[in-house]
């Protein structure tokens, strides 16, 4: 009795102190991709897609101005074949932004926000009765290079001319946007390079067991027809000859 006491005053004070920590320590909320405003990043993740079912997640505090790029790849297949599925962005006032229908992989590149919000991601497998489906797909988000700080603008303002300012910041403009193209096509060709093995090995897998199954059943039929071919030989062999009733006179 007071064991079961001592467990319920334990669990209580649990929620408690979860209750009262700080909100950086308290666990994020599922389907949220977590973002910091004031930088660029790229995160992937693989997921599960059930049967008649969708996954949504939330790309959270996009600016305007912000580029955003969508990259996936169904890794599922069946019977050798690459499955596919659908995809949908929304934003942040529900509109539709693209949609992809079954693909079996898929990109959406160099989309400029144009309304702060958080933009709602979507995969789609509600078409499909009985197969569901690992996707693996990756955000990529880049901020404004254009936006200054106050405070470093008040430094270059304060420490050299107008238009010499205005002339480097047109030239580092140009080069971090040259750089920045550069790393979109080597993210792209990374990304490549990556699915491909993954896709690679899940159809290996898939083709293997489908082999497996196959040999198994053909190794049953193989016996099953040799003990009936047994069995058939053997009675032909087991036949007797039928008796004739025949009266002998001497």
């Amino acid at each position: 009795m007071w064991s079961y006491r001592l467990c319920i005053l334990i669990s209580v004070s649990l929620q408690i102190q979860q209750c009262l920590a700080p909100a950086h320590q308290r666990p994020e909320a599922l389907n949220e991709v977590p973002t910091d405003p004031s930088k660029s990043y790229q995160e992937r993740y693989t997921i599960f897609v059930q049967q008649k079912s969708e996954s949504c997640f939330f790309l959270e505090n996009m600016l305007v101005d912000y580029v955003l790029s969508i990259h996936y790849m169904v890794l599922s297949s069946s019977n050798g074949k690459q499955l596919d599925i659908n995809m949908r962005i929304r934003d942040p006032e529900n509109r539709m932004v693209i949609y992809q229908a079954r693909k079996k992989e898929g990109h959406y590149v160099d989309y400029k926000v144009t309304k702060e919000g958080h933009y709602e991601l979507c995969f789609n497998n509600k078409f499909s009765m009985y197969e569901s489906k690992k996707v693996m797909w990756e955000v990529d988000v880049v901020g404004d290079e254009d936006t200054l700080e106050s405070e470093e603008g008040v430094v270059l303002a304060a420490n050299q001319t107008l238009q010499d300012y205005l002339t480097k910041a047109d030239m580092v403009n140009k080069s971090i946007r040259k750089v920045r193209s550069a790393l979109a096509r080597s993210r792209h060709t990374a990304w490549w390079m990556g699915t491909k093995v993954a896709k690679d090995m899940e159809r290996l897998e898939t083709i293997t067991s489908m082999i497996d199954k196959w040999s198994m059943a053909y190794s049953m039929l193989v016996c099953v027809v040799g003990v009936v071919q047994v069995m058939v030989l053997r009675r032909l062999f087991n036949a007797k000859p039928g008796t004739t009733h025949l009266n002998v006179r001497i």
